[in-house]
């Protein structure tokens, strides 16, 4: 008997480093305490089934846990109840996981880094990692070849990227060159294209967009010539874009979006299953709640009577929830009106018992700190309507909501004038075309630089520019002459910070995933 498990453990050991797993003690005396009874031929197959469902789960960096592996037993086995599967969930911004992607093992892996930091170190690698995580996108894209060759192959209509600090030092004229970065102003007034390896000006005197909402912070493929130490554009576009099911192909069921399951909702047969038994479920989506306003009341009433009947899944209502008028004490107002709505949805027969009811707060609303994400609104404001509607929801702005396989961005922002204060081209028509691309490729909220596009009160840019992706010590290019672009503030700095940890962990790479961005901004008493 001895014998049998010293070799059923080397037997799992050689096998789980196949998969590129490594088990700690626990895990390994877990997984021999459960096969050690199998036959031969059956302990082979359930040791297959069981790395594989360790793979879908979410990436980590270290030993595989016990607790891991109990989860996958339980997936393999389908010993999981139904019930223990949610068909609904919100995911608050600071629960959101965050990954971050591995250049050297080319995989995503789930960071333990927390949401704001003091580090500057921290801000510049939230850069990179994006930076990352779009590169990796571009080269999987099947009109781009070797990342190292340098130019347009016509003959298969592919392009080949070439690293910035390859134009470094050429004193001749290259034409037809494409690269990868982030558009940005190191200098006031000179646009320039930012890698890993340095930055070079742009000349945009003659160039052309592609579809989208560029502005200062977008990552974009460029393609012009260069003489200088100057980037001539012809052409700057968006990188493409790829759908989930190719994602998946390249990692796995990895859960991107968060909550308690272990593979993606697209994965979990048992959601699937649950979507197809109702095909007519639905969720309602509200903006602009202004619940001070006998109007909009009126509507509320009007609009949860008719669903009556016929509950949908959730309301999902958005702030602001007061309208935009002076009081002395904004946070009782917005409780005794809260309180009202509470009241109002209680007088609706079996609506409470069927429906969620999902609260997501704007800047506006009262406990606001002007910084994202923004939290919830706070329990003594709310504790009015939770006492009647125990199936209300508080969370962040912006959110996650998950139904069955449905994975659900909602983010309450005005984001395209903010993006307007800072872009780099200006579209004409068809504004919501453009913003939508811009989003889908980027595959973030944080459409461009946070301290510019969402600073409150301000329309100006901060007079001091800093690099993004490098460090001091590598190159900035500029007309005839090389030198570092200045210093920003220690106040500048710290702006930035500020902004730029509001969406760090929000939805970096949950773009990866099918998402629906839901920006509603409709007037309730429009209906």
């Amino acid at each position: 008997m001895a014998s049998n498990i010293v070799k059923l453990k080397s037997s799992i050991i050689k096998s789980s480093k196949l998969y590129g797993l490594s088990l700690n003690s626990e895990s390994l005396k877990y997984l021999v305490e459960i096969l050690v009874d199998l036959a031969p031929n059956e302990r082979d197959a359930a040791i297959e089934e069981i790395w594989s469902s360790l793979a879908k789960q979410k990436a980590s960096v270290g030993l595989t846990t016990r607790e891991q592996c109990e989860q996958a037993v339980l997936e393999v086995t389908g010993q999981k109840q139904d019930g223990s599967v949610k068909l609904f969930d919100v995911i608050g911004a600071f629960d959101s996981p965050r990954f971050i992607f591995d250049r050297d093992n080319q995989r995503f892996v789930l960071s333990k880094a927390t949401l704001f930091t003091d580090s500057a170190d921290h801000f510049t690698e939230y850069f990179r990692n994006r930076y990352n995580y779009i590169y990796q996108r571009v080269l999987r894209n099947p009109i781009f070849a070797n990342k190292s060759v340098t130019v347009k192959d016509n003959s298969s209509n592919k392009y080949k990227l070439k690293p910035l600090e390859a134009l470094y030092g050429c004193n001749v004229l290259m034409e037809n060159i494409t690269v990868f970065g982030m558009i940005t102003q190191i200098q006031p007034g000179q646009w320039y294209i930012e890698d890993f390896n340095g930055a070079v000006r742009l000349d945009l005197s003659k160039v052309e967009y592609g579809p989208g909402l560029i502005c200062d912070g977008t990552f974009v493929l460029c393609d012009g010539s260069y003489e200088q130490d100057v980037l001539y554009a012809n052409v700057i576009s968006l990188p493409p874009s790829e759908t989930a099911s190719v994602t998946r192909a390249q990692f796995g069921d990895i859960n991107f979006f968060g909550g308690e399951l272990t593979t993606c909702a697209a994965a979990n047969q048992v959601l699937v299953s649950k979507e197809i038994e109702d095909p007519n479920a639905f969720i309602v989506f509200l903006s602009c709640v202004h619940l001070d306003n006998s109007e909009v009341m009126n509507k509320l009433h009007i609009l949860f009577t008719g669903y009556s009947k016929s509950p949908p899944i959730a309301f999902v209502m958005c702030g602001p929830f007061v309208s935009p008028r002076a009081r002395v004490d904004p946070c009782g107002f917005l409780a005794e009106n809260l309180k009202k709505l509470g009241q109002l949805i209680s007088s609706v027969e079996g609506l409470k018992e069927k429906s969620k009811f999902v609260f997501v707060p704007a800047m506006e609303d009262a406990g606001s700190l002007s910084v994202y994400p923004r939290p919830p609104l706070l329990s003594s404001v709310t504790a009015g309507l939770t006492k009647q509607v125990k199936s209300a929801i508080f969370t962040t702005n912006p959110c996650r909501i998950q139904y069955c396989t449905k994975e659900i961005v909602v983010f309450r922002e005005d984001l395209i004038p903010k993006m307007f204060k800072c872009r780099v081209n200006s579209p004409k028509d068809n504004l919501t075309h453009h913003f939508t691309r811009t989003l889908v490729s980027a595959g973030n909220l944080a459409l461009c630089l946070l301290a510019r596009c969402l600073s409150t009160g301000s329309t100006t840019m901060p007079c001091h520019y800093t690099p993004y992706l490098t460090s001091s010590s590598l190159p900035i290019t500029t007309t005839r002459t090389r030198r570092r672009a200045p210093a920003a503030s220690s106040a500048t700095q710290g702006h930035f910070l500020c902004q730029s940890s509001t969406l760090k962990s929000t939805i970096l790479q949950a773009m990866k995933l099918k998402i629906l961005l839901y920006l509603v901004t409709s007037d309730l008493c429009n209906i």
